[in-house]
């Protein structure tokens, strides 16, 4: 079973430790680069708590690193992929897929942005990938398991033309979600700075997805893991919390 924090505290910690959540142009009049991570969870329905976590593990690891990776600062904007961010679905009701491909698209468009962190499930993730994956732009997923996003069928290796029609592999994934999603955003976001640390060009978009997908053992802020040839973050040693 998932381990969430109450609603209300969650919500609490939200807004008072949200990167980038100030107005757009907050900080970024001195002149130097700043990279935006967007994170499209559901705020809102039945799945806001898991949500919720999911986003302020994110900004705890962005935290942790001290809001930079390679000398860059890096923000987060978060967003609601829930149904209260849409007038055409009942709040109760989980993920709204047409929500998250707005969110995919104000990714793209945001010329700041280099990752996306989203979503939590499967098919609202075949709603925002093909958007981000023609843009070039990385995707984790702190929990998308469906094999149809990093394969055309189990065992294979090559490039999912549904999931990801550009032909050219820009997502992760750390399925199976298994234990407290607050640790599954933490270690999505630990991944992405990861790669912007590595990457040849850290503000460069598909510099950071080559720098994500090469296979191998490797360490980040929370741990060893290791991706595997269709970018999957290895849960066996994937990043410890």
């Amino acid at each position: 079973m998932l381990r969430t924090a109450p609603l209300g505290v969650l919500l609490g910690a939200l807004v008072l430790a949200a990167p980038g959540c100030g107005g757009e142009d907050e900080g970024k009049g001195d002149g130097d680069p700043t990279l935006t991570v967007y994170v499209s969870v559901p705020l809102s329905g039945s799945e806001a708590v898991e949500g919720l976590a999911v986003s302020q593990g994110a900004q705890d690891a962005l935290a942790d690193a001290g809001g930079e990776a390679a000398g860059v600062r890096v923000e987060a904007k978060i967003l609601d992929a829930g149904p209260g961010a849409s007038v055409s679905k009942p709040t109760e009701e989980g993920a709204d897929p047409a929500r998250a491909a707005v969110n995919a698209r104000m990714a793209i468009q945001d010329s700041t942005a280099i990752a996306y962190i989203g979503e939590l499930d499967s098919a609202t993730t075949f709603t925002s990938l093909p958007i981000t994956n023609d843009a070039r732009m990385l995707q984790v997923s702190p929990s998308a398991d469906a094999v149809e996003l990093v394969a055309p069928f189990d065992g294979s290796d090559e490039v999912p033309p549904e999931a990801q029609p550009s032909g050219a592999r820009s997502f992760g994934t750390l399925a199976p979600l298994d234990g407290d999603p607050r640790e599954a955003g933490a270690e999505a976001m630990a991944l992405v700075l990861d790669a912007i640390g590595r990457a040849s060009d850290p503000l460069d978009r598909a510099s950071v997805v080559e720098a994500f997908l090469a296979t191998g053992e490797r360490e980040s802020p929370l741990g060893t893991y290791s991706i595997d040839e269709v970018g999957r973050a290895d849960p066996a040693t994937g990043p410890a919390s």
